[in-house]
């Protein structure tokens, strides 16, 4: 969370351009990487970041924010315009690039700390993309973004419980996959 946030929103709601610049310094990555592991394609996940914090500006300009974090309502708007992306088009899997080394390096996850390489890197989005969105969407926002549970259920308008759960189904879909992996390799 941005150090001193809610006081940055209020401000940013007045019209402060420098307040929003604040947040969007801040949270850009973290969209964008959240963006990149969905949809695997550093120019669409550009837009949908961009698109994104157009429609933030456009929230906070027309609504009262209560909340202490833009965090939740940025991870909702970016959620909504993937979810917009993949009912539009017919996504083809596409190479992945230095760019996901670089972008996913930086996040100091165990999750990630033991996908060091870029071959690994690959493995983990080619067995993400072949477990259920949903679970892809939650082990993003979890392992990967480290979210709580409570920031999870905000931005998927889910229950607390039932993101309990299905972080648990995710993790146990991940793992049949990466088992069934294993068993073609060898």
């Amino acid at each position: 969370m941005l150090s001193g946030e809610k006081t940055i929103l209020q401000r940013a709601q007045r019209g402060d351009t420098d307040a929003f610049e604040q947040v969007y310094d801040f949270y850009v990555p973290k969209i964008f990487r959240f963006a990149f592991l969905k949809i695997g394609n550093k120019e669409n996940a550009e837009d949908l970041t961009s698109e994104t914090f157009i429609r933030f500006w456009t929230v906070i300009r027309k609504e009262k924010i209560t909340a202490e974090s833009a965090e939740p309502i940025l991870y909702k708007i970016a959620r909504n315009l993937i979810i917009d992306f993949y009912r539009k088009k017919e996504i083809i899997a596409q190479e992945i690039d230095e760019e996901l080394a670089n972008t996913i390096s930086d996040k100091q996850s165990d999750f990630i700390s033991r996908m060091i390489n870029r071959e690994e890197i690959k493995e983990m989005m080619e067995i993400l993309r072949e477990i259920k969105d949903e679970y892809q969407e939650i082990i993003i926002l979890r392992f990967v973004e480290e979210l709580e549970i409570e920031e999870v259920a905000q931005i998927t308008g889910k229950t607390k419980g039932s993101v309990r759960v299905l972080s648990h189904r995710a993790l146990k879909s991940l793992e049949k996959v990466m088992k069934m992996k294993e068993n073609k390799i060898i």
